[in-house]
């Protein structure tokens, strides 16, 4: 420490004079740079940022002197310091008051620890101990409550990483006795607990506690939680190591290529997941010197926004959108969300200045002078916004990207440029397309609890009859070129993230053929020619189906759109500000049908049509010699018939207790399409998360037998389902409300029961006083649809300026090739060919020359990551790489020969070749990228699903397996499922041995993979086994149970799908290190054999197998 005079960092009044402090490991500030931060910081002076954290420091210091005596005399009476995670069964009121308070102290305790560092003034630390210790008698820091598992999550997090960086920067303000209770309780409440209970479980311990905003959020306070214990406690070594382990694997498959794999489904939350990422990655550079910053995940990351970034200002509901040069905004990417303001953290800020080639300055650009959000740092937030936001440089000018195209093998992004009123398309199985200052195509999808964006019906897809599920989509071929860019991507595994559907898992085997290839056609001068795209969409299947171009539009109060169908092939639509040409090229003669889709500008919970689908089926319909059938609205069983303007309808008061339905008589024939619609008016009936009425509707031949009935789960989409057009508005004056179905055969009878939302977000749910009134239900034919077992349908998709001259479209089918051109309004012809092969070529002629596109694509390959990023990944890992090989080198050093790099290796079994048995004499003996490499060819690996929530719920280690992208190659051999094996390395040189070597594998970090027991066996010539010794990996940690079960009343066992992981006493194989088997036979060894008795979760395996040979 140095101690000088020091000055008020807001005045020149000078103050006490204080040994200034140094940090305990450097976590967030780095020891060489203590003096030079100290100033920086200080020369802020009266920054806004820098008065927020001096504000929040003196008004934490006094209302925890008045505070304290109140928690103190409730604390031991508390489960969790977070107040929502006490059962109000068992905790007292007046406990769960002071657990807000304790948790409001913990979350005070970053300004203060930092004013602590800037200043010196004991109090701050002083304060901040306290909090510490009194935080310390609560068994759980911020844990969930489900019933099957309870587990440090979100919470957990924000107040773990709070205090590691407050025990980091007020070290040197406590004395010895302090210091080693504060290390003591941290190592306890961050780091113990969420090691043994999550890191290593498999189910929900990957899947919601590892992974994406609030995993990793969790997962990375615990690595800087063991980060500040250091060496003071010696099992925070292996602690520490198996938590950089996961660190590894998450920044690999959390983020993905341009990010894709980053949360979406809410705001800015892709941001918060990088926040947290961020914080931890920079504490393991500071404090370790292990720089994962160089991973090529976070270079990755800086593409989210660049290819989310649409060129229309932010969306507010019920208002058109606002002309303006230049705007921008940000969409979410699956399900896609409406245009919102840019959001992100002080990471970006901080990642742009330590790597300033990086895509991370555009995006400071955009957010600098914007809100920059705190992304669940909680009270670290604003001493982060200090040291990374205030003392960053603000750039001279916006260095605007060059690509105007980009594609991974999920996402691709077409431009014209950069902000209004450039054209932007986003595809990502979903179209989101932006252009002129308009939104013209979008489907915000529910949120993701609410699985609507998995259904063809709220996709811009092609919708196949009677299959439901919208695939995702794989990006396989790409072109790119100023005059054109192409993707061509087919249906594949889904890469749904949230709550994902088996059917939709599944439904792109129901295909032989799904094909879409985008083109996008691009244009110098808008006032020439317009620029363009075509969809080439292709389906093959075994049953004769129709075939529908689905596309969508905003359609809100005050923000509305519309179609207006021109001609059998053509449809404009209709937005404020501009508009959009759908043409056919492909058919002569469509089928159009428009429906309302539940919708949000956000991904939220409310259930409103806000979203307006045209359906354009293939080959439209052939009439029949039907009429419209009404069923009269007075069949209800239950409620009041009346009549309003001349409408009769049946009025429920106080529907919400109410089940109606009726019956009727009805003639359908097979294989009719028909529209089923509805008319409502309600007042009082305003519901959120649920949707404030549905009809469902139930088919019936002669007999009364239920021919076709409601499929699908409660709230999601099925043609038998008419829901409340606008549940999140309380009033409404009869809006309609519309489904489609298709006839099946004997239908002589309909049964339609209405359901009131039974229940609702509050305090938005119905309530006694809440009325509704129904129409009579019209069913109209609309004719048969052409149905195929093949089909291929061309649109041209158009952005047009409001009342824009239609280019005129020539279209010419023939056997060879489906040809048309375009004659733009100033004389200039596209002439547009797309053959038998389906290979796309175009060709425009105009006043200064011929452009072309040949219609040759490259494949969308990714191989591995750059070798710029290989070695700056390799540098950065390299003290991590050194301290395994120094335990791999251990004999080695001193001279000994590993005989079993010359073996020959062969296994019972193997995962898949893959994991070969080869691995285990590599001498490779890390499961990180240590020489930089990430392989992007591997493709994806198969774990444990994310369940485990409830009580009685056991769930299959192998059953309805969740995939990830892998590309850590493997340096290690896995068995099968759920087997049992052994591995037998041949000996090329028989020899008496003092010593075999032994190192489990963790699967690159994932932990769903693991020996715990084993038997070494030593074979002759006759391969007849000669010595034997057992072993195991790993050890008992039963400590963190004492938290989990600290209130048995409420919560004494793990559910069946955890046992053997989370019961008490069961061993835990990971960050053992080596196993060091001395030999005590001394005959020759011809094979050393390793038998796996039992594993951890899906399997056993191991990394690497050492023998050495006596003299």
């Amino acid at each position: 420490m140095k101690i000088i005079a020091f000055f008020c960092i807001f005045s020149l009044i000078p103050i006490m004079v204080y040994a200034l402090p140094v940090p305990k490991e450097g976590l967030l500030i780095p020891k060489y740079q203590v003096d030079e931060i100290r100033a920086k910081v200080i020369g802020l002076g009266d920054h806004p940022m820098m008065k927020k954290v001096k504000d929040r420091a003196e008004k934490a210091i006094l209302q925890w002197t008045k505070d304290k005596p109140e928690i103190e005399k409730h604390v031991d009476k508390l489960l969790d310091v977070w107040w929502e995670s006490n059962p109000k069964e068992y905790v007292p009121e007046d406990a769960i008051s002071v657990a807000k308070l304790l948790g409001e102290a913990m979350d005070n305790t970053p300004s203060m620890a930092f004013i602590y560092f800037l200043t010196g003034d004991s109090k701050y630390a002083n304060a901040c101990y306290e909090i510490i210790e009194m935080a310390g008698r609560v068994p759980r820091w911020g844990w969930f409550n489900w019933d099957g598992a309870n587990m440090p999550q979100i919470h957990y997090g924000m107040l773990t990483r709070n205090i590691a960086v407050t025990i980091d920067w007020c070290w040197d303000g406590w004395n010895g006795q302090q210091r080693k209770k504060s290390i003591e309780i941290i190592a306890e409440k961050g780091v113990e607990s969420y090691w043994r209970l999550v890191n290593h479980t498999p189910f929900m311990g990957y899947h919601h506690l590892r992974s994406k905003n609030q995993g990793n959020n969790a997962l990375s306070a615990a690595i800087m939680a063991s980060l500040v214990v250091g060496e003071d406690i010696p099992e925070n070594k292996v602690w520490l190591e198996t938590l950089i382990g996961s660190f590894s694997w998450i920044l690999t498959c959390d983020i993905g290529y341009a990010g894709q794999n980053l949360e979406s489904g809410l705001p800015g939350y892709w941001s918060v997941s990088m926040q947290n990422l961020y914080t931890t990655a920079s504490a393991l550079y500071n404090a370790k010197g292990i720089d994962f910053r160089t991973h090529i995940g976070f270079t990755e990351a800086t593409y989210y926004p660049l290819y989310h970034e649409a060129t229309v200002p932010p969306t507010e509901e019920g208002k058109p959108i606002e002309k303006m040069e230049g705007g921008s905004s940000l969409i979410g990417g699956k399900p896609i969300e409406l245009p919102h303001k840019y959001g992100g953290s002080s990471w970006w800020f901080d990642y742009a200045k330590n790597f300033p080639d990086s895509l991370a300055g555009y995006f400071v650009s955009k957010i600098w002078d914007t809100n920059i959000e705190e992304a669940h740092q909680a009270g670290l937030s604003d001493p982060l916004m200090v040291l990374w936001v205030a003392l960053a440089e603000k750039p001279d000018k916006i260095n605007y990207p060059k690509a105007l195209f980009g594609t991974t093998d999920r996402m691709a992004m077409f431009r014209s440029g950069y902000g209004s009123p450039h054209t932007y398309l986003y595809f990502n199985g979903d179209i989101f397309l932006s252009s002129r200052n308009e939104i013209l195509c979008a489907t915000s999808g529910l949120s993701w609890h609410f699985p609507w964006h998995q259904y063809a019906i709220a996709e811009s897809v092609i919708e196949t009859e009677g299959k439901r599920f919208s695939p995702s989509m794989l990006i396989y071929g790409y072109y790119d070129r100023d005059f054109v860019s192409m993707i061509q991507s087919k249906s594949w595994t889904s890469n749904v993230a949230y709550y994902k559907k088996k059917e939709q898992e599944e439904s792109y085997k129901q295909y032989k053929v799904r094909n879409r290839d985008i083109i996008y056609v691009r244009s110098d001068n808008w006032d020439r020619i317009s620029d363009y795209f075509i969809f080439i969409d292709r389906v093959e299947h075994d049953k004769p189906a129709w075939h529908s171009f689905n596309w969508h539009l905003w359609n809100s109060p005050g923000n509305e759109g519309s179609y207006e169908i021109i001609s059998p092939n053509t449809v404009i639509g209709h937005r404020p500000n501009a508009d959009v040409l759908l043409v056919t090229l492909s058919h002569n003669k469509m089928g159009y049908e428009t429906q309302g889709i539940p919708s949000q500008p956000i991904v939220s919970y409310q259930m409103d049509h806000n979203s307006l689908l045209l359906r354009a089926i293939a080959g439209g319909m052939t009439e029949v010699s039907e009429t419209q059938q009404a069923i009269p609205a007075d069949l209800w069983t239950e409620g009041e018939t009346t009549e309003i303007n001349g409408r009769t309808a049946k009025h429920f008061s106080n529907f919400k207790d109410l089940r109606p339905s009726l019956e009727s008589p009805i003639k359908l024939t097979q294989g009719v399409r028909y529209k089923v619609s509805i008319y409502a008016k309600k007042r009082n009936a305003r519901v959120y998360e649920n949707f404030a009425w549905t009809i469902n509707l139930i088919l019936l031949d002669d007999d009364e037998n239920v021919v076709q009935m409601v499929e699908t789960g409660e709230r999601e989409p099925d043609p038998l389902r008419i829901t409340d057009p606008a549940s999140f508005r309380s009033d409404y004056d009869w809006l309609e409300s519309v489904t489609y179905l298709d006839a099946p055969k004997n239908i002589a009878k309909i049964r339609a029961e209405l359901l009131p939302a039974t229940w609702g977000h509050a305090p938005y749910e119905l309530k006694p006083d809440s009325e509704l009134w129904l129409s009579d239900m019209v069913i109209t034919p609309l004719g048969i649809p052409k149905r195929t077992e093949k089909e291929r349908i061309v649109t041209l998709v158009m952005p047009m300026e409001k009342n824009a001259k239609i280019p005129r479209i020539i279209i010419r089918d023939t056997s060879q090739s489906l040809q048309a051109v375009i004659q733009h309004p100033d004389g200039t012809n596209d002439v547009i060919s797309i053959d038998n092969n389906y290979v796309t070529r175009i060709m425009r002629r105009d006043q200064i020359g011929i452009k072309r596109f040949s219609g040759v694509t490259m494949p969308v390959q990714f191989c591995t990551n750059s070798l710029e990023n290989q070695d700056q990944l390799k540098k950065g890992l390299s003290k991590l790489t050194q301290e395994v090989i120094k335990e791999r080198d251990k004999y080695t050093s001193k001279g000994w020969d590993n005989i079993a790099l010359y073996a020959e290796v062969t296994a019972s079994g193997t995962r898949d070749q893959r994991f070969s048995p080869r691995h285990v004499i590599d001498n490779k003996t890390w499961e990180f990228p240590a020489d930089g490499v990430l392989d992007y060819s591997l493709g994806e690996i198969q774990t444990t699903q994310g369940f485990g929530y409830g009580r009685n719920e056991r769930v299959s280690y192998t059953e309805n397996m969740s995939e990830l992208p892998f590309h850590i190659p493997p340096t290690y051999w896995l068995l099968p499922y759920c087997q049992t094996g052994d591995i037998t390395l041949k000996l090329k040189f028989p020899s008496k041995l003092k010593l075999v070597r032994i190192l489990n594998t963790s699967n690159a970090g994932l932990y769903d993979y693991g020996t715990i027991d084993f038997r070494l066996e030593l074979l002759d010539k006759n391969q007849k086994v000669v010595y034997t010794k057992s072993g195991s990996f790993g050890k008992v940690w039963d400590r963190a149970f004492k938290s989990a079960f600290a209130m048995p009343e409420f919560f004494s066992s793990y559910g069946p799908t955890f046992e053997g992981l989370l019961t008490p006493g069961s061993k835990l194989p990971f960050g053992s290190g080596w196993q060091d088997i001395n030999i005590e036979y001394s005959g020759i060894v011809h094979y050393v054999r390793v038998v796996i008795l039992n594993y951890w979760a899906l399997g056993g395996g191991l990394n690497e197998i050492q023998v050495y040979a006596k003299d």
